[in-house]
């Protein structure tokens, strides 16, 4: 289903998927984050995460006083973007990272 457009114009990229992915083993992520693990520029992490909201795949909440908000996986959104390879369980789960496998 890469590249393909939503409803919203939205394109769903591999990027996109690995996104969502690390973020759901994080169990929840800044944009700064999101941004410095993929090498993206602010309005893009921003636009990528936006779409990924709108989709259903990622959820945002403001959880922190006076932070920004976080991006977390939704566990029912797991098998629509869980890779065919590995079991959805294996992906969606969360588990504990340090901060050097977490691509940090």
């Amino acid at each position: 289903m890469s590249g393909a457009r939503t409803h919203s114009g939205f394109r769903l990229t591999a990027r996109d998927r690995e996104m969502v992915r690390w973020i759901g083993r994080l169990r929840m992520a800044t944009a700064a984050q999101v941004a410095e693990r993929f090498d993206l520029g602010r309005a893009v992490g921003y636009a990528r995460l936006s779409g990924l909201v709108r989709l259903g795949l990622l959820e945002h909440a403001r959880i922190f006083h006076a932070s920004p908000g976080v991006y977390l996986a939704p566990v029912p959104a797991c098998p629509w973007w869980a890779a065919p390879s590995l079991p959805h369980t294996s992906i969606c789960a969360p588990t504990r990272t340090t901060s050097s496998s977490a691509g940090w």
